[in-house]
């Protein structure tokens, strides 16, 4: 896996939705949004540091728990109501760009098989019909 650039980085934060809600450090995107030029080189060592060592901070595995509401039946009975966790900001921006660089990755080299459809760019259930 290739260390991620301080512009790759610096995009991203920059590109953080302002209403996406704060993770357990309290972070919020309006926040990450407007430090993103102060805090993009320090990140930025964080996380090829993560990169490089191929470990994810244990502190961004925490994350807040809240009940969303199915849209259905009484919201009364807890059974109607699924479980969300919302983690760090940072984390998530991190995951993003992981997640981008293995895409890439098994793009460029053919690894994942033409007959698979899911969790692919480019790909949905209509273009598996059609195959």
């Amino acid at each position: 896996m290739k260390g991620l650039s301080e512009k790759e980085i610096f995009t991203a934060l920059s590109n953080t939705d302002m209403a996406a809600a704060a993770g357990p450090d309290g972070l919020s995107g309006r926040l990450i949004r407007e430090l993103a030029p102060s805090i993009c080189n320090n990140v930025c060592r964080i996380y090829n540091m993560s990169i490089n060592q191929g470990r994810f901070p244990s502190m961004w595995k925490r994350a807040n728990l809240t009940a969303i509401w199915k849209g259905k039946g009484s919201k009364d009975d807890p059974n109607n109501f699924r479980p969300i966790s919302i983690l760090p900001i940072i984390a998530r921006i991190f995951e993003k760009l992981i997640a981008s660089q293995l895409y890439n990755h098994c793009d460029q080299n053919r690894i994942i098989p033409d007959q698979q459809f899911g969790f692919r760019r480019r790909s949905n259930c209509e273009v598996a019909l059609g195959y």
